[in-house]
């Protein structure tokens, strides 16, 4: 009996699919193959004629970075300074990038005479002679259009003179070029084997 009634509900469903599938022009699928149930939203849309108005989708924002500028930085000049901090002296040389110099003190140039070279203030002195010349400079870079110069201290040696040229760019002789020194480095060589060192002097 049940077998019966459930007959005509195929028949029914098989004919509302074949008349579907048409519609859609879609070929019907044979008796006996696997067939996928279409929306039945649809269908009953395209049959009545009031077919549901198709969705429309937001275009997903875009997340691609923004575009880089194409403005290049302008180059400062660049300037090198070495001081080489001595046991009896101190030497403060000033040079171009390509390493062609400037200026060059040493305690003697400054001033001090025999065991003076030595001394901290000596040093010291080096570092303010020097720093005179670099403010001409950054003077004469800033009337060419740049924003500032770069500087890069090069120390080396363990004499009082390299304490003292760090002492000084902390102080006010120092205030003017200090946000324009890029780099320290410590250049002091250090020997590991190699040959007999010089008699120390005394």
């Amino acid at each position: 009996m049940l077998r019966a009634a459930a007959r005509p509900l195929q028949s029914l469903r098989q004919s509302l699919h074949t008349s579907a599938c048409r519609a859609q022009g879609l070929t019907p699928p044979t008796a006996g193959a696997a067939t996928a149930i279409p929306d039945m939203s649809k269908l009953l849309g395209r049959l009545t004629g009031d077919e549901p108005p198709a969705q429309t989708t937001s275009a997903a924002p875009s997340t691609s970075p923004a575009p880089i500028s194409s403005r290049t930085e302008v180059k400062q000049p660049k300037y090198i300074l070495h001081c080489r901090g001595l046991r009896n002296n101190t030497t403060v040389t000033l040079t171009r990038e390509n390493g062609a110099p400037i200026g060059s003190w040493t305690g003697g140039s400054v001033g001090f005479k025999r065991s003076g070279r030595k001394t901290y203030e000596a040093g010291y002195q080096c570092a303010v002679r020097s720093f005179k010349v670099m403010e001409d400079l950054l003077e004469q870079a800033k009337t060419q259009g740049y924003s500032g110069i770069h500087i890069e201290l090069n120390l080396a040696g363990f004499g009082k003179g390299r304490q003292a040229m760090q002492t000084a760019f902390l102080t006010a002789e120092g205030e003017t070029l200090r946000p324009h020194v890029k780099a320290i480095c410590d250049r002091t060589p250090l020997k590991i084997g190699g040959t007999r060192a010089k008699k120390p002097r005394v």
